[in-house]
């Protein structure tokens, strides 16, 4: 706040650019997480008009993921980024490569592909980065973004192939703390959940693994319901019911997800929210909860931008 009150008293567009990129994996614990798409998509323009093009682009590589994370239409988004990518390649700089990750992830979401978990990037384009930067950024935001994507289409195997690696890559070398942290706990919980309930009761590594994370959503949710509360509930609904068997905290749990995503803009979650308590009304019996659920994740993908996804559910339930 002090600092985004000195930019504002002394007009200091030069450093504008700079300072919001280093602030935002703060403020995301204090603020709405759609109320900081307009300070980073003004940072970024800022940046390039300033000449901070370092600082500018890498404004807008945070944009893009804060968007995908807070349910930003993904039409718009798409459309976006490939405008900003157009500045990345014009000053070859670093966040283009994680960013055509971005873009490929957007477009297997939105468009029919043998593989929507599929992020394979032109030969050429990967060969033109450091190998530092393929093994520390790009390899471990591949595989985050492959453990996503694995999971909303109901890949779990890949999904906890890539929650794996990523948790090998961490032991090796320090984590990075950025503004993805609360939705990798979200996801790796997720995921853990589905392998804790296939390996069966003799499982520890998994079922630690997600009660790990919700402990994690938890300390989140202390400063900042907001962006946090939907996800500690989602996880907290699959838990109870996968692993406790707990149906009426279960489905308490996924209608309060749902609540929460919506009230707090989260389209993208309250469509997986809904999605997932489809399923669970599925499995234990209730078929009539169960369309409804699905009917309604259907449509929430659709508005979210996600068609692939939409196809997905309506070919689940065909």
């Amino acid at each position: 706040k002090v600092a985004r009150s000195l930019l504002e008293r002394f007009n200091a567009k030069d450093v504008l650019a700079r300072v919001t990129c280093v602030s935002n994996d703060f403020l995301i614990f204090k603020e709405p997480l759609q109320s900081r798409l307009p300070l980073l998509k003004n940072a970024y323009q800022v940046g390039l008009q300033m000449g901070d093009i370092e600082w500018g682009l890498t404004d807008a590589n945070i944009y893009v993921l804060t968007a995908i994370q807070s349910g930003y239409n993904l039409s718009i988004l798409s459309t976006e980024l490939k405008a900003m990518m157009q500045q990345m390649r014009l000053y070859n700089h670093h966040s283009l490569m994680v960013s055509l990750l971005y873009n490929r992830a957007i477009v297997n979401l939105m468009e029919e592909s043998n593989d929507p978990t599929d992020l394979e990037l032109k030969g050429d384009e990967f060969a033109s980065m450091s190998e530092e930067l393929k093994q520390i950024n790009i390899v471990n935001r591949t595989y985050f973004l492959r453990l996503w994507l694995g999971y909303l289409f109901g890949n779990y195997a890949l999904a906890a192939e890539m929650a794996e690696r990523r948790l090998e890559m961490n032991q090796k070398c320090r984590p990075f703390r950025s503004s993805s942290l609360a939705n990798e706990t979200l996801y790796t919980g997720l995921i853990a959940i589905m392998m804790a309930k296939k390996e069966g009761q003799s499982d520890t590594k998994w079922r630690g693994i997600a009660l790990s994370g919700k402990g994690e959503l938890e300390k989140f949710v202390v400063h900042c319901e907001w962006n946090f509360l939907h996800k500690l509930r989602l996880l907290e609904a699959e838990i109870a019911f996968h692993f406790d068997g707990d149906y009426d905290t279960a489905s308490k749990k996924y209608d309060e997800a749902i609540r929460t995503a919506k009230q707090h803009s989260f389209l993208n979650e309250s469509a997986l929210a809904y999605e997932r308590a489809a399923m669970f009304y599925e499995e234990t019996g209730n078929a009539t909860k169960s369309s409804e659920y699905y009917k309604q994740a259907h449509q929430s993908f659709i508005d979210w931008g996600a068609l692939q996804k939409a196809r997905h559910i309506y070919h689940k339930i065909q």
